[in-house]
């Protein structure tokens, strides 16, 4: 076994101690090797204790961009791969945990991950503060920020409790940086019987008791993967007060509800990182044909080293990317619509239809639609916020061109002057009797529906050309293999 001590990201005098405390907990498991990284301006801090109990020093300048820190990184989990050695990589940092999770994704079972916190700290403080935040509210935005999923690793709580409430930010000073700070918040939760524990440090999981997910279905959890624009939402013209930081959530803004819907149904939205994404996927593909596989995960990754100190689940970010292109497949293999499949991996992605992006979004105008929303056209703005997290008049626009995308395509109906956006008859009537292929020809699409134009490249593409409706459901009968 290898430990890796990644140093890189600890305070000023307490490396000494996490070096300890990585060794005390391995020496508990039996032992392994020890490589510490750490700046050249630290090394004094730990030199003595290093030489004294046998730990390897590897050195990294203190100025990286992303990808040289990746490169750093990689450097010595791949020598131990190499030698046959298994890994376990401590760190505070969370863009060394996304490049350890990387390997361990690749090596399953050779690669771990382990964070340095529950190591290192001290006992938790012996009471909370309720000057900083009631034990209520503390416990309430730990329910929301497990959500309805009903699990989440205590590791991963901090960034998603500090996007529904600024005071849970280290940034902020106070309470919140006390040792054990985020044991104490699941601890509250275990006392009010909403949470339970699973496993040890430094791998808990925390997870929903029945009462815990009443508590979510009552009041639904918003999207903690951006929740700057929801929080400061105009008021909801049908439902409650404008919702502010730190706040109860009893009431949720419109937007809020509509995100809220779309994390249920695990669809991001991941509002502008989910359009960044996009744009890499075009960028990608402008130097050649890529594998359909790395593509959407390439991207993802792209978008993640442009902003490292965002605390994003990355890969579900690129799980609810390929979920749209499989909901609506979008990129183009020869002449062919592929969509993300175990068939399909392998397959050379040339480029995407025409306004993909628009198509791609309007999977989710569809699911709030079919989850029973009625959204009218004074909603646009509230529409916008919860795909783009803004209302700026660009973003309205670009909502807009979603929805009429969807009623060019035929898939909505938009009667009346301020009806509610609905799915038409006719669809309804080809999606009881779709299939779900992976792979269809263009070819194919135009026999499904003689009033279908060709899906256009998106690099190169004639204007005018557009994806039609009727390819949105791929029959496996008409040229698609499963």
């Amino acid at each position: 076994m290898k430990a890796i001590i990644d140093l890189t990201s600890t305070q000023p005098g307490s490396e000494e101690r996490a070096v300890e405390a990585v060794i005390n907990y391995e020496s508990a498991a039996g032992g392994a090797q020890y490589e510490a990284l750490a700046h050249p301006a630290q090394m004094g801090a730990f030199a003595s204790l290093a030489a004294t109990r046998g730990v390897r020093v590897r050195t990294i300048p203190a100025e990286l961009d992303p990808p040289e820190l990746i490169a750093e990184i990689s450097a010595p989990i791949s020598d131990a791969l190499w030698r046959g050695e298994t890994v376990r990589v401590y760190s505070y940092s969370y863009a060394v945990k996304g490049v350890t999770e990387a390997w361990q994704a690749r090596y399953e079972g050779c690669v771990w991950y382990a964070p340095l916190a529950p190591l290192t700290r001290s006992a938790p403080a012996a009471r909370w503060d309720g000057t900083f935040m009631s034990e209520e509210d503390a416990v309430e935005a730990l329910v929301r920020a497990i959500g309805a999923s009903g699990e989440q690793d205590q590791v991963d709580l901090r960034p998603l409790l500090q996007r529904l409430d600024q005071r849970f930010d280290k940034r902020s000073g106070g309470f919140a940086t006390s040792p054990g700070f985020i044991s104490r918040v699941v601890g509250l939760g275990v006392k009010q019987g909403l949470v339970f524990t699973v496993g040890e440090h430094p791998r808990v999981t925390v997870k929903l008791t029945e009462a815990g997910h009443k508590l979510v279905e009552a009041a639904p959890p918003r999207d903690v993967e951006d929740l700057a624009e929801p929080a400061a939402s105009p008021p909801d013209r049908r439902g409650g007060p404008q919702i502010g930081p730190g706040e109860s959530v009893r009431q949720q803004s419109r937007s809020d509800r509509f995100v809220t819907a779309l994390r249920q149904a695990h669809l991001g939205p991941f509002m502008d990182v989910r359009t960044k994404v996009y744009e890499e996927i075009d960028h990608a593909l402008e130097s050649g044909p890529k594998p359909l596989r790395s593509l959407v995960r390439n991207a993802v990754k792209a978008v993640r080293e442009s902003d490292p100190s965002r605390d994003l689940p990355w890969s579900r970010v690129t799980q609810f990317v390929e979920q749209l292109m499989v909901r609506r497949p979008v990129a183009l293999s020869g002449e062919e619509l592929v969509a993300p499949g175990w068939s399909t991996g392998t397959r050379q992605i040339n480029g995407m239809v025409a306004q993909w992006h628009l198509l791609l979004d309007g999977e989710l105008v569809l699911q709030l639609v079919d989850a029973g929303h009625e959204i009218r056209w004074e909603d646009l703005p509230e529409l916008a916020g919860a795909l783009y997290a803004g209302r700026s008049e660009t973003l309205i626009e670009r909502v807009f061109n979603v929805v009429q995308n969807l009623a060019d395509e035929g898939v909505v109906e938009l009667a009346g002057v301020n009806a509610p956006i609905r799915r038409s008859v006719e669809q309804n009537a080809r999606d009881a009797g779709s299939g779900s292929a992976t792979v269809v020809s263009i070819d194919a699409l135009q026999r499904t529906d003689s009033t279908a134009t060709d899906p256009a490249r998106r690099n190169g593409a004639p204007d005018g050309q557009s994806a039609r409706g009727s390819d949105r459901h791929l029959q496996s009968g008409e040229g698609g293999q499963q």
